[in-house]
């Protein structure tokens, strides 16, 4: 507490129980608190110092200044031997135990996107979001519209029935996507053959699954990672439809939610993964969720979920915790032609910051989705009102 006081002047320090201590700031907020690194929880949000963040993959311990040094003091020969026989943890911040994994929201590189992909080149819309992307460890991209060879050249103003051209993938290729998600409605719109065929495309890169498949059965498999000790698994549905987007046992498309999903998540839950779990909901203009949207993101929740992501969301929606878990009903669009609405332009990329075995943190990084197709970092402003308006929505 001494310590904290020099920091946070004389009088402004308290101390909380390690159980009580996210309820306690949360209920005097704004609040601030000194943790160690490996105690932090995604309730709470890792400042930065300086413009540093202990979050970031390039983090400097010894430029940070809150590290502390631990050492042993004593006879040489004593602190050898102590030193030798050592086998715990050296450090509370270890990056062999980190995993980021970015998630997104809405791409369909069809109609105005597209149209603007011609004009200003095909790489071009992840020019400022690509580096967040590539940063991760892990990045998703949940792309709705299958590619197909005979592709029209897309126009601006068409209507629903999406494919997107083969050149097209070179994007998703160099935002660094690791694992597509499929629960889209509109795999099939440019018929199943060519969900087959992008289904190849996305192996051919290297690129995981999930949401979808060739069958219904391989539709309902998860994406499953293990990377620096920590099992991540990623599981999603299409509760919206239509119909024709579904898989069946013998043809394309993505995942019905017929029920099956939750029992998945616990029995992975019991393998040891984090499960990010994704809805492909029915789609809400609006910031708040709805209560039966709220109910059934939350089940996921309380069936074992690390994390519970909306893929609808065209429009920006509102966050939750929820036993233990996650919850952002709706990233946004971050690759579609949407700009009518301030709430459809304004995106999200979720940076799920896991740390030996567990959630961690979350971080935001919030864009502005400019000419129908290229989200850019918002400005302080921007992003200060889409916080306040996010957060208001959560019922913060």
């Amino acid at each position: 507490q001494a310590a904290a006081a020099v920091l946070l002047g004389e009088g402004n320090a308290a101390t909380a129980p390690d159980g009580q201590l996210v309820e306690t700031l949360w209920g005097v907020r704004p609040s601030l608190t000194l943790l160690p690194f490996d105690q932090l929880t995604p309730e709470l949000k890792a400042m930065r110092l300086d413009g540093v963040s202990p979050l970031s993959p390039d983090f400097v311990p010894e430029s940070w200044p809150l590290t502390l040094a631990v050492n042993v003091v004593g006879e040489d020969t004593a602190v050898a031997q102590f030193l030798t026989a050592w086998n715990g943890p050296v450090t509370n911040r270890d990056p062999a135990k980190m995993t980021r994994v970015a998630m997104t929201g809405v791409t369909a590189l069809v109609r105005a996107t597209a149209y603007n992909m011609e004009q200003f080149g095909i790489l071009w819309p992840g020019e400022e979001v690509g580096p967040v992307l590539r940063g991760a460890d892990i990045a998703h991209i949940s792309n709705e519209v299958s590619f197909a060879p005979d592709c029209p050249y897309p126009n601006p103003i068409g209507g629903t029935t999406f494919c997107s051209r083969d050149s097209y993938f070179a994007l998703i290729e160099d935002v660094g996507a690791d694992v597509i998600e499929l629960t889209g409605n509109h795999l099939n719109d440019w018929g199943g053959e060519n969900a087959l065929r992008s289904l190849e495309m996305y192996e051919a890169a290297g690129m995981a699954t999930f949401g979808g498949g060739r069958n219904l059965a391989e539709a309902a498999e998860p994406a499953l990672f293990e990377h620096n000790g920590n099992k991540i698994a990623f599981v999603g549905c299409n509760s919206f439809g239509p119909a024709f987007a579904w898989a069946t046992e013998a043809g394309p498309g993505s995942r019905p939610c017929d029920g099956t999903m939750i029992p998945q998540i616990i029995q992975l839950r019991d393998e040891g993964y984090l499960v990010i779990a994704t809805l492909q909901y029915e789609e809400y203009y609006q910031y708040p969720p709805l209560p039966q949207q709220e109910l059934d993101f939350k089940a996921l929740a309380a069936a074992g979920a690390t994390a519970v992501s909306g893929s609808q969301g065209h429009h920006a929606q509102g966050f939750a915790f929820a036993d233990g878990a996650f919850i952002h009903y709706g990233p946004g669009n971050l690759f579609f032609d949407q700009m009518d609405m301030l709430g459809t332009r304004q995106t999200f990329v979720d940076t799920y910051v896991i740390y030996d075995g567990r959630l961690l943190s979350v971080e935001l990084w919030t864009g502005l989705i400019e000419n129908y197709a290229r989200p850019r970092v918002m400005t302080a402003v921007e992003r200060e009102q889409a916080l306040k308006t996010l957060f208001e929505a959560s019922g913060w």
